[in-house]
């Protein structure tokens, strides 16, 4: 599978975190720091181990560690559409 952000979806950067807003639903969502890479890195159509290998090459992390967050993460953002999945 590969992710991209949704188009639609306005973000905002301060500070080094993203705040988006879900026009779906009209709420803001803020990203922490490593939610914000893993936004910015989906600028262009990425899979799991992409965004892997970017996050373990910023933070210390276990790899396991790293894929549930990112699992976590991506699960999240396609139940609320704020990205494109290709299967």
């Amino acid at each position: 599978m590969r992710f991209k952000r949704n188009k639609k979806v306005s973000f905002a950067e301060l500070d080094n975190e993203i705040t988006l807003f879900n026009s779906f639903n009209s709420q803001y969502v803020n990203l922490n720091d490593s939610a914000s890479e893993i936004w910015l890195f989906l600028h262009k159509e990425r899979t799991i181990d992409e965004i892997k290998e970017k996050l373990l090459s910023i933070y210390e992390v276990s790899e396991s560690d790293c894929l549930k967050s990112i699992n976590y993460f991506l699960n999240k953002l396609t139940r609320e559409k704020l990205i494109n999945v290709e299967h």
